[in-house]
């Protein structure tokens, strides 16, 4: 039976793949409790507006997305989505603004959502801004956290600013490229100079 998902064959995964990254029934019932609260599939099916970014795939950047975002991989960005899972085997360095986000695996930056849960087994090193927290027995965290009525709010126009200075940056260490050190050829002169003025 063919899968009804329409995909490019190098971008198919197997089934294999996806049952190796379950969320527990702890978590399932978490959330279970809190039904604004996003929970991800653990049956193979996908949600409508859900993007992934697999375990084996690795992204700089800025990531935006209106929908809900899975993270598995290994991500050096701020991210931006409607609901973020990080998922067990995910590396996250950057900061992450939701809705709701849910960490299972490493994160190290700034979580602004309106419900933040750290499940067992995560590692979080960074501040937490919240409306609601949930830290599991097992979860890891070095921070602070700051209940926030709402903790994203006026953060659309900093975090466009900062993405423009992040690229106006990245375009000058293209054009100006910063030299560290005394060039190869800089020694010979020098010497050469020394010996002028001694003989």
């Amino acid at each position: 039976m063919r899968s009804s998902r329409t995909m490019l064959p190098n971008f198919m995964k197997s089934d294999a793949t996806a049952s190796q990254l379950p969320v527990t029934q702890t978590a399932q019932a978490s959330l279970a409790s809190d039904n604004s609260f996003m929970s991800m599939p653990t049956n193979g099916s996908s949600l409508a507006a859900e993007s992934v970014i697999g375990y084996d795939v690795k992204v700089t950047g800025f990531i935006v997305s209106q929908g809900d975002l899975r993270l598995d991989g290994e991500v050096y960005a701020d991210v931006r989505a409607a609901r973020v899972f990080v998922g067990p085997h995910a590396q996250i360095r950057g900061d992450v603004t939701a809705g709701h986000v849910e960490v299972r695996g490493k994160l190290s930056g700034t979580i602004r959502a309106k419900h933040v849960c750290l499940a067992s087994g995560c590692q979080v090193e960074g501040d937490l801004y919240h409306n609601k927290l949930t830290i599991e027995e097992g979860a890891f965290f070095e921070g602070r956290s700051r209940r926030c009525e709402d903790p994203t709010a006026n953060l659309s126009t900093e975090a466009g600013q900062i993405h423009k200075l992040r690229q106006i940056l990245a375009q000058l260490q293209e054009k100006v490229p910063v030299k560290v050190g005394i060039p190869p050829d800089a020694g010979d002169n020098l010497i050469d100079e020394d010996l002028r003025q001694a003989g």
